[in-house]
């Protein structure tokens, strides 16, 4: 990349390491199809213990943790934290 940078300028390296990494994820998407993801059912039992790691641990907003849940982004699982 320095090498790049050096010979193109930044705007060049950039352009050719976007074009590179664009390139290399469409020829893995079409070797590799990614399975579709398929959430868990919320375990409403486990909330609790969910919302205090993210508000108290993680130290993240009360109003963000409620709606990452509203949407469906963030739940409890068997036994986990998602």
């Amino acid at each position: 990349m320095a090498w790049l940078r050096d010979r193109f300028g930044e705007s060049g390296m950039i352009g050719a390491v976007t074009f590179h990494a664009i390139n290399e994820a469409q020829q893995i998407a079409l070797v590799e199809p990614v399975p579709k993801f398929m959430p868990p059912v919320p375990n409403e039992k486990g909330w609790l213990a969910v919302q205090h790691y993210l508000m108290i641990v993680s130290k993240l907003n009360e109003n963000l943790v409620q709606a990452l849940r509203d949407r469906g982004l963030v739940y409890a699982k068997q036994n986990t934290v998602s």
